[in-house]
């Protein structure tokens, strides 16, 4: 007891370290770590008025399909952004492969276009090439939501 009293002051500034430590971690951790669950906050607000529905999705697959240069596509929605992979036929060239992406825009309504990304893989999965060859594929197309084209990468 005697050792209380003598060191009041000190256990008092003790006391209040630690509560201050204690608040200071609570709050770093609602800060940091919240606790809403939603990967993507409130970006996606509102998407259910602009996701293109599944009639459309399988319009463009089949469109796509329909070419002879196209032997497979798939989709995926990641958020604001719309995957599309799409594997071609061996000797389609790069500036028919970005008509294809293009096609895609086609079927998508002018609000999904301003509210989606549209990433669009590029493979070529039976190419075979002759040693020293090099391929274009596999490469992606993307359009950004306020973009009008389409860019893309492995540009030689």
């Amino acid at each position: 007891m005697k050792y209380l009293k003598k060191n009041k002051i000190y256990l008092v500034g003790i006391v209040i370290f630690l509560i201050a430590v204690i608040a200071i971690i609570i709050a770093l951790w609602d800060i940091l770590i919240p606790n809403d669950g939603s990967v993507y906050g409130n970006r996606l607000d509102n998407i259910e008025e602009y996701m293109p529905n599944d009639t459309v999705f399988e319009e463009i697959k089949s469109d796509l399909i329909s070419n002879d240069h196209i032997k497979e596509v798939e989709y995926t929605i990641s958020g604001k952004i719309l995957n599309f992979m799409i594997d071609v036929e061996v000797g389609t060239d790069k500036i028919s492969s970005v008509s294809f992406a293009n096609k895609i825009l086609e079927h998508l309504s002018e609000d999904a276009k301003n509210y989606f990304d549209i990433q669009v893989y590029f493979t070529c999965k039976t190419e075979e090439l002759a040693e020293g060859d090099e391929s274009i594929y596999p490469f992606i197309a993307y359009k950004h939501r306020t973009a009008t084209v389409f860019t893309t990468t492995n540009t030689d």
